[in-house]
């Protein structure tokens, strides 16, 4: 090959890494406004409305110039949290619902084994049909895929204790391993899912090799009544 049809060659390939370059190029951009939000959002923190609103926008953007899982699960996220405040029984809570739902589809096509997607889709099943055997597939795939991920702990161990009496022993084995790394990090929480789920028994039967986890979560646990 002459060296003009190298040239043309190397040409060709840039421009074609330039053409790939610029929409991700264009989706960092489009992101600076959203990320300070969903920040927040995985902290715990509370978001003002409009901001939450802005932060969806800018996904949307985002999307229009390139798919991808990270965004629309941060998308899911911003809407799961609308939802959340808007009432999740209620007409516009059902709808932000649906848009989580949409978005987190979209996170698990891209990339099966994102560390959020699985606990957001059992979130959603658990509200939209209760405890069936998908809300347990979707938990062991969220157990399976994120077992030490702090951001979906307390939701996971909160979906795994209502669906207690479904799961089978391979699933639950994964569960009381959860709970004993919740009790760890954040006893309190735990102890507040367990009231909640009426599964104290479950998370007591847990900790009962590690007295110290255990007593600290009892503490936790008396101050509920």
């Amino acid at each position: 090959m002459g060296a003009r049809a190298c040239g043309v060659v190397a040409l060709a390939l840039g421009c074609g890494l330039a053409a790939l370059a610029v929409p991700r190029l264009g989706a960092g951009i489009a992101m600076v406004p959203a990320g300070p939000v969903v920040e927040a959002l995985r902290a715990g923190e509370r978001v003002a409305e409009p901001h939450l609103a802005t932060a969806a926008a800018t996904e949307l953007r985002t999307l229009a110039w390139v798919p991808d899982a990270q965004a629309y699960a941060d998308l899911s996220l911003i809407y799961w949290e609308q939802a959340r405040r808007a009432g999740l029984a209620t007409e516009e809570g059902r709808r932000y619902v649906e848009a989580s739902e949409q978005a987190v589809e979209r996170v698990i096509a891209l990339n099966p084994s994102h560390p959020i997607a699985w606990t957001r889709r059992a979130q959603i099943s658990l509200i939209k049909s209760g405890i069936d055997e998908r809300l347990a597939r979707e938990l062991l795939m969220a157990l399976r895929t994120a077992p030490y991920d702090r951001v979906v702990l307390a939701p996971r161990v909160g979906i795994a204790l209502y669906a207690w009496p479904r799961l089978d022993e391979a699933t639950r084995a994964l569960v009381l391993d959860q709970i004993r790394l919740a009790a760890k990090l954040d006893a309190e929480t735990l102890a507040a899912a367990a009231r909640r789920t009426f599964a104290v028994g479950v998370v007591r039967a847990a900790l009962a090799d590690d007295p110290g986890r255990l007593a600290k979560f009892e503490a936790f646990y008396a101050r509920l009544d």
